[in-house]
């Protein structure tokens, strides 16, 4: 299978985000790749739209894969839930999970009211295996590569223009031959940017990339 591209991704990751705010849920998720930053934003969105906020004590289960086993998150998806249409159980980190083959059944035929989240943080599931094999046709699973780096320097534009900002293709790519393609870092250097920017200024320059992120060519 040829590699996805950044195109690619993006696009899978608009649907699936439409889905989610549209209230239409896979019954398993698996989130992985090595670029977690559009991971992270599914994961927010699934937190924020499965279940109402009165719903969540007794329904949300979110852990990390080192604190669980999988027998434990396969009894918890088995549950039922209470006083609500569903439940959501969330697994972090879940690059540590070991005998994924448990879940082998479940990925085939996940319950109804169960919302499962598998989420792998800079790794991917080994595509060998017969749990992927039977979770591939039945699960929505979302991988995430890091971006190409010759498209960094637009992604950063991009991203500067959805949150209001303008940037100049110099302040593009010096911030780009600062961060490399690495996503959640580049999303961090521009909130140090827009904190210390003045309020009423919405156009990038290289002199502001130099002043507030403390870098130069």
């Amino acid at each position: 299978m040829a590699k996805q591209t950044d195109q690619d991704i993006l696009l899978q990751f608009n649907t699936i985000m439409g889905e989610i705010k549209g209230k239409k849920f896979a019954p398993v998720y698996i989130l992985m790749g090595e670029e977690p930053y559009y991971s992270d934003l599914i994961i927010e969105a699934i937190l924020q739209n499965v279940l109402e906020p009165q719903e969540r004590d007794f329904n949300q289960t979110v852990v990390y894969a080192q604190d669980t086993t999988t027998a434990d998150i396969l009894q918890s998806c088995r549950r039922y839930p209470m006083f609500a249409p569903r439940q959501l159980v969330m697994v972090k980190e879940a690059q540590h999970l070991t005998k994924l083959d448990i879940l082998e059944g479940y990925v085939e035929n996940p319950a109804p009211e169960t919302v499962l989240v598998l989420a792998f943080t800079g790794k991917s599931v080994d595509k060998r295996t017969a749990f992927y094999k039977k979770a591939k046709g039945k699960c929505t699973i979302f991988e995430s590569s890091a971006i190409s780096e010759w498209n960094v320097a637009r992604w950063i534009t991009t991203y500067m223009q959805e949150q209001g900002y303008s940037i100049t293709p110099d302040a593009a790519s010096l911030m780009a031959e600062h961060t490399g393609n690495t996503l959640r870092k580049i999303v961090l250097e521009a909130d140090k940017l827009f904190k210390g920017m003045p309020l009423d200024k919405k156009d990038i320059t290289v002199k502001d990339i130099e002043t507030n992120i403390g870098i130069s060519r």
